[in-house]
């Protein structure tokens, strides 16, 4: 522990993370200690164990420690409180507005750069108000231009037209004065919610206060001052492996989160989180909150350039396999890729009328054969030039573990949560077998309601040579990886 922390001083009853330990550098622990006393442990483990003397006791355990799982928690957070209630009067109709003004949580993030970027090609949008966590407001729309410019979207235009405010979506009131947050419940007119704690080895306790009580506080603003709706981005994950111990061929956008319950039990705490705000966010609606949930699959590059997100679990994937030479076997594994501006596009136009509210929307290939199993995918990625080898998914595993550069190899974070057997015999990521098909009948009604005609990308070679484009040209991939011999 004093190594991965490189400190000298380090007591028994010192806290792993308290002494500053990040997720990434857990990561490398839990692999040590695998590696040093032949033992398997959970990243949650270490949550549960953060001290040197816990963790000690936890490894001269003669057995495999399974990390606990506290679903009383989760059921126990579900509920929604009794403060929260709906205003009286109709939603504003904030695309009717020639001077709307928009809260963008998450715009620091992949999917709410493009959302900001879209929203402020809107003529009636006149201000984007962006919450962000920053020591002041120079510092936070600092962090807004740098983000929009990686992805190539910032122009000089946005600037007067962005409002940024430092906050904490975990704090009350949002960490805002009590006259800003009342001013701020004034006149906002519409929220798009996309802040969210995003982390797939953390468990569900390091989600909650982002993602429970920021989604809580959330609500708690939209009630407050004028009505105006909530439109709220969740995940497709907030269903978790559903085809586990569910055998259903498809899920619809209605379907209650609840029968899945026991399967979420095995994903991660992230998942687990956007399970819980479902619970009572679908509450806020039956008590006549304004509001809609979005449903994205894995978000993946722009589909006209390729501009993808290289830190997102697909990028990682790609890299990391690429630099072992070798990809997992992983059948009957088919994934929801969409991509970002599709997903942002859509959201938008449904967004813009009232007359979604109240409904939920899969923001997936609307047409469920687009959507490819992973060794198709990784075929695709062989056929981009790339000679890798087909491993099952334990050799894989092992190769990876293996690998004389795995400090260095984007999946290494990854890799205990990769190894951990959560049920049966099955890994983490094996539990996703057998996934059944997600309607977006909501989708394509709203629209064509629009009279749009936006259609999502399929996931083929020309999609995928785009994105391995964009990492090659950043430096994230060689243009070519040594054929197998």
């Amino acid at each position: 522990m004093a190594k991965i922390l490189n400190t000298s001083d380090l007591g028994l009853e010192d806290n792993f993370f308290q002494l500053g330990g990040s997720s990434l550098q857990a990561a490398s622990l839990i692999i040590e200690l695998r590696r040093q006393f032949k033992r398997s442990c959970s990243i949650q483990t270490l949550y549960e164990a953060p001290t040197l003397r816990e963790l000690a006791n936890v490894i001269s355990q003669n057995k495999t420690i399974q990390p606990q799982v506290d679903v009383a928690q989760w059921l126990q957070d579900a509920q929604l409180p009794d403060d929260i209630q709906p205003l009286f009067g109709a939603p504003i109709n904030w695309n009717a507005s020639n001077t709307t003004t928009a809260l963008l949580t998450g715009a620091t993030g992949f999917l709410g750069a493009f959302l900001l970027r879209d929203l402020l090609t809107l003529p009636n949008v006149k201000n984007v108000i962006c919450l962000i966590r920053a020591s002041d407001e120079a510092s936070a729309r600092q962090r807004i231009q740098h983000n929009l410019s990686q992805y190539g979207l910032w122009s000089l235009d946005f600037s007067e037209r962005i409002t940024t405010i430092t906050g904490d979506l975990s704090l009350p009131k949002l960490g805002l004065s009590h006259q800003r947050y009342d001013e701020l419940a004034e006149e906002v007119d519409v929220i798009f919610h996309l802040g969210a704690h995003v982390n797939y080895i953390q468990p569900y306790l390091t989600h909650r206060a982002g993602n429970i009580e920021g989604t809580l506080n959330i609500l708690r603003l939209a009630t407050q001052g004028r009505s105006k709706p909530l439109h709220y981005v969740s995940t497709i994950a907030a269903y978790g492996p559903a085809g586990l111990l569910n055998k259903i061929d498809k899920i619809f956008e209605k379907d209650d989160l609840r029968p899945y319950l026991a399967g979420m039990t095995y994903d991660s705490g992230y998942s687990q989180s956007q399970w819980v705000v479902e619970q009572f966010i679908w509450e806020a609606e039956k008590r006549g909150i304004p509001l809609s949930v979005y449903r994205p699959g894995f978000i993946m590059g722009d589909s006209i350039n390729g501009t993808g997100n290289p830190k997102d679990f697909v990028s990682r994937l790609i890299i990391g396999c690429i630099a072992i030479g070798a990809y997992p076997r992983l059948p009957r594994q088919r994934k929801e890729f969409i991509s970002v501006d599709y997903v942002s596009s859509a959201l938008l136009t449904i967004a813009k009328d009232n007359k979604n509210l109240g409904q939920a929307y899969h923001l997936v290939p609307p047409d469920h054969t687009q959507s490819i199993d992973l060794d198709k995918f990784f075929e695709l990625l062989c056929g981009s030039g790339y000679s890798l080898q087909k491993l099952p998914y334990l050799e894989w595993v092992k190769r990876l573990d293996a690998d004389p550069d795995l400090q260095d190899n984007p999946l290494m974070p990854l890799l205990p949560m990769l190894s951990e057997r959560v049920y049966q015999n099955l890994t983490r990521w094996e539990v996703y077998e057998n996934m059944p098909a997600y309607d977006a009948s909501n989708v394509k009604s709203a629209l064509a309601a629009a009279n749009s005609d936006l259609r999502p990308a399929p996931m083929d070679s020309n999609q995928l040579s785009l994105h391995l484009n964009f990492l090659k040209k950043n430096g994230y991939l060689p243009n070519h990886f040594p054929s197998l011999s």
